[in-house]
Order: structure tokens, then sequence, then C-alpha cells
């Protein structure tokens, strides 16, 4: 029966973890769709922020301003986005283990 218990437990913390990680891909994937179109139409840093903590939220895990930085514009336009997202621990439903991301995304003009 323990074995049982600490197979469930074991599967449940893989499926969280790959759902991470696909999760954290996947924003990544949209931060560079957010960085091209912002760089292409001269958007301000406070849109992309914004579409970011949108995003975010969504794939259910928070994000602060403090966590994103922007630099340049336009053709120049460079985000970077640190966090980390938890992994949980089944009933108890916090964090056992934090997966931290780091993406970095740069505009890169369509030929």
């Amino acid at each position: 029966m323990c074995w049982i218990l600490v197979a469930i437990a074991y599967f449940y913390l893989s499926y969280d973890y790959i759902r991470v990680s696909w999760n954290g891909q996947r924003f990544g994937e949209y931060l560079q769709f957010v960085v091209q179109l912002a760089g292409s139409e001269n958007r301000p840093p406070s849109d992309v922020i914004q579409l970011l903590l949108v995003k975010a939220d969504e794939f259910g895990f928070s994000l602060d301003r403090k966590q994103i930085l922007v630099t340049g514009s336009g053709p120049s336009l460079s985000v970077t986005v640190k966090y980390a997202v938890g992994v949980d621990l089944p009933v108890l439903r916090r964090g056992f283990y934090y997966k931290h991301f780091e993406h970095t995304a740069r505009y890169r003009r369509q030929m």
C-alpha cells in the first residue's frame, strides 16, 4: 500500500513538472511573438509588460513587473523575463520544487 502512495506521488510530481516546463516553453514562445510585434509597431514598454503579465496569469503563474526587463524600443527592443514556478506536492498544494526560468527575446527584422 505504501508503494502505491509513493508511485502516485511520483507520477503527480512528474505530471506537474512536465506541465510547468511546457508552460514555461510556451511562455518563451509568446515572449518572442510579443517582442516581434512590439518592435515592428514601436509599442511602448508598458504594453509589452502588460501583455506578458496577462499571459503569465493565463498559464497559472504570477509575474511581477520587477521580473520583466525591457530595454530599447523599435528595432533595438530586448526583453528579459526571470521567474520561478513551484512544482506542487499532491494534497499539500504548495511548492515542493521551484523551476527557474529566464527568457530573453530580441527584435529581429523581418526580411
